[in-house]
């Protein structure tokens, strides 16, 4: 490239920089800025002639790029200049802001490309470190920096007090007459950003200016508005504010999406005006309570979003409100309830779902679901699950905790009614018993003594197979997926697996014993009979050994002769006689008539005793002699016998009266009572099925006896037990505090102990050589390997 021949061009070869740049680049440039026709030759001939001569000056290239800097500085000046005095020659105040805003519209693009030409200027400048650390502070280069100067100098500053009360008065305007001005106060604003990249200048100048327009106008309104109508009205003129100003702020405040602090403090500022006056506060907060017992979630709902807009604590009296009210409401409609969902299953889960449901909607509807809110409404149903105020629990055995919540026995009773043949479930679709049992999950998910819940689903589950009463095997299994994902134990879960096995098992082997009996043409004066062979240890509690009595020989040649035919197919195995879980059809004849009466096992001993001493009455040692069923079962069966009353009659009476089968002593006088007739439509019935079963060991719609509860306090001394040998195994060595802490973490999905139980059973687990005590801190325990 060859160095530019200032002699050809009008000027002495020697020419300072100062007269080249009048000369060669300053028509050019003056052009540019004026916003005149810049033809394509001369646009390419300035890019190469500031180039060349930037390129060939021989006297340092920083020193000619401070020259021509302040030569295009002078050129700018005197441009802007001219263009300030055609703008303030406009009186009236919108032309004026028209005019200014049309001005600096043009200027801004032309200093988007104005500088381009003199780019190996700006080069220059930036080897140079004061334009360097100020081209860092803000990416712009030099030269366009410079016109943006000249234009807050010598243009905006001297009229930015006009400007902003223009501008103001605009705002105004557009709040109260919906009147817009959009481009002329966006001009406004981007004039006040971009002319310095200190955004002091903007907060200082603009922004103050449109919050103080805000402040004083809204600080009349928001007194009018709360003055003028109700609290709830007051709220959603609140809300269209803040969704209108937040409009606004996004279009006239808010300059850039890198700058968002106006929009920041603008919400703070408005916030402190419409909401945070004591008055309107605790109005707000009034009406909220009273919305939140109403179950009004609209306008609950308004309140809640303008609320939340207070920061740290503005929603603190609507959460705290939230959980007393579930709490209130829930403890509230149970005891109005109580005479009925006490001893009805069905209507109390329904209560429970209805509660559980509408709080649900009461948390979408009104707080969208806000992690706040749902929190809380878990927290407070979770209270009204476990609580003890209509019915309890108590627990027996040395570590008892007290009295705890009867509702997973009552939801296990309720699963029970839908996965039993009953009136509720032949009502009912298959689709409908699982929708049914889901949302029964649901409450259990809030109960913390899940151990008692699945101790008697268990029961229930072991009637109904036994007893051929499931009404679909499929939901059954089923719902052991369901429950194992709630966190119910494996090894539980694993058991009601394997019972499901058993049966099917013993379904095949049923079918094979009756070919068997048929073949043999074999007579039994037992009549159809069922057997079912089941592992012990997944039917603990059916096959509970600790229950015989005295069998009829009829049944004792039965079973010699099925044990010889199992002991045929199966070597090995050892069969024993689960009295507990067998049940018969009998069938009465009493004075009325004919019936068939559905029994236990114990319950047909007891009877087959009368039938033998020909109906006379017998007393309660007789019984227990001839029978040898023990003690506790003995009582529980005549009790059943004595007090359940089918069809409106008992099947046995006794005297002396008691309120109790714990009352009966050795000369308490049993009978059959030979008036015996259920009634239907008023009238004794000569014939029908009767079932005795449902109320005795087996049953399921039953509440948990005392055995029941010992075992569940046993059951939990285990649980802690292996919780606290697991934790150690781990850990190695750890404090009472870190072992509680992981216990409850470990068992939270079943019960939750406390302190008490645990330190009995490190204490049982010191005693037992698994833990040891630090010889220096008695609250450190080492694991014994």
């Amino acid at each position: 490239m060859n160095k530019i021949d200032l002699t050809k061009r009008g000027l002495p070869a020697d020419a300072p920089p100062a007269e080249v740049y009048k000369k060669l680049f300053q028509p050019q440039f003056t052009k540019i800025l004026k916003q005149h026709s810049v033809p394509h030759k001369e646009w390419q001939e300035l890019f190469y002639d500031v180039y060349n001569y930037m390129l060939w000056y021989e006297d340092g290239v920083q020193n000619l790029s401070v020259i021509m800097f302040e030569q295009l500085n002078r050129n700018t000046v005197e441009t802007v200049t001219a263009a300030r005095e055609a703008i303030v020659l406009e009186q009236d105040d919108e032309l004026f802001l028209r005019k200014y805003v049309a001005t600096w519209t043009e200027y801004f693009i032309i200093s988007q490309h104005a500088h381009l030409p003199f780019l190996s200027v700006d080069n220059g400048l930036l080897e140079i470190k004061e334009y360097a650390d100020a081209a860092k502070a803000d990416d712009i280069h030099p030269i366009r920096r410079m016109l943006m100067t000249v234009w807050n100098e010598v243009v905006l500053t001297p009229i930015a007090s006009r400007l902003l009360q223009i501008t103001a008065k605009m705002l105004v305007l557009e709040r109260d007459q919906g009147l817009t001005f959009g481009n002329l106060i966006t001009g406004v604003r981007d004039s006040f950003y971009h002319v310095t990249p200190q955004r002091d200048f903007f907060v200082q100048h603009y922004e103050s200016v449109y919050i103080s327009t805000l402040e004083h106008y809204y600080t009349k309104a928001t007194a009018d508005q709360f003055a003028n109508g109700s609290v709830i009205d007051y709220a959603r003129w609140a809300e269209i504010t803040f969704r209108d100003e937040q409009i606004r702020a996004k279009k006239y405040l808010v300059p850039s999406v890198k700058f968002t602090d106006p929009m920041k403090r603008m919400n703070e500022r408005l916030v402190e005006i419409v909401l945070k006056e004591t008055r309107i506060l605790d109005a707000l907060t009034c009406t909220a309570f009273q919305l939140i017992e109403e179950h009004r979630s609209e306008p609950l709902g308004v309140i809640y979003r303008l609320m939340d807009r207070i920061p740290a604590t503005g929603l603190e009296p609507l959460v705290s409100a939230v959980q007393a009210h579930i709490i209130r409401k829930g403890k509230d409609d149970m005891v109005e309830s109580a005479e009925i969902v006490a001893v009805d299953p069905e209507k109390y889960v329904e209560k429970l779902l209805n509660l559980y449901n509408s709080f649900l909607i009461l948390i979408k509807d009104a707080f969208g679901d806000d992690h706040r809110f749902t929190s809380v409404r878990d927290l407070g149903f979770q209270e009204v699950v476990n609580d003890t105020t209509v019915f309890s629990l108590q627990l027996r055995g040395r570590f008892a905790a007290g009295l705890e919540s009867r509702c997973p026995d009552m939801l296990a009773s309720f699963c029970d009614s839908l996965l039993r043949k009953t009136n509720i479930s032949r009502r009912l679709s298959s689709e409908e018993i699982s929708e049914r049992l889901k949302r029964t999950l649901q409450i259990l998910k809030y109960v913390t003594n899940k151990d008692v819940f699945i101790m008697s689903y268990q029961i229930t589950l072991a009637r109904r197979l036994i007893l051929g009463l499931t009404v679909d095997m499929e939901i059954e299994e089923e719902m052991c997926k369901w429950l194992q994902n709630l966190g119910m134990p494996a090894e539980v879960i694993n058991r009601m697996v394997r019972m499901f096995g058993d049966i099917r098992v013993s379904e095949d082997l049923s079918r094979r014993w009756t070919d068997y009996v048929e073949s043999k043409r074999l007579m039994s004066p037992l009549g159809d009979v069922d057997p079912k062979v089941l592992n012990v240890c997944s039917w603990s509690r059916p096959g509970d050994m600790r229950t015989s009595c005295t069998i009829s020989p009829d049944i004792e040649e039965f079973l010699s002769e099925f044990e010889r035919w199992y002991a045929g197919s199966f070597q090995g195995r050892k069969l024993a006689l689960a009295g507990s879980s067998c049940t018969f059809v009998l069938e009465f004849t009493s004075a009325v008539g004919r019936y068939d009466l559905e029994v236990t096992m114990f319950q047909a001993a007891v009877l087959r005793a009368f039938r033998d001493h020909n109906r006379g009455k017998l007393t309660f040692e007789a019984l227990q002699t001839a029978l040898a069923i023990p003690d506790f079962e003995l009582r529980k069966t005549l009790w059943g016998l004595c007090t359940i009353a089918k069809c409106g009659n008992r099947l046995m009476g006794y005297a002396p009266a008691v309120s109790n089968p714990k009352e009966f002593d050795q000369g308490t006088r049993f009978w059959i009572n030979m008036q015996f007739a259920p009634v239907a439509r008023g009238k004794p019935q000569k014939r029908g099925r009767i079932n005795l079963i449902g109320k005795l060991q087996i049953g399921g719609d039953r509440l948990l006896g005392e055995e029941d509860t010992d075992g569940i306090s046993a059951l939990r001394e285990l649980r802690i037990q292996e919780a606290v040998t697991k934790v150690m195994k781990t850990r190695k060595k750890a404090t009472m505090t870190e072992i509680h802490t992981e216990t409850i973490e470990l068992l939270k999905n079943l019960f939750m102990p406390n302190k008490k139980m645990l330190k009995e059973q490190i204490e049982f687990l010191i005693d037992k050589e698994y833990l040891t005590r630090d010889e220096r801190d008695l609250n450190v325990f080492h694991y014994v390997a």
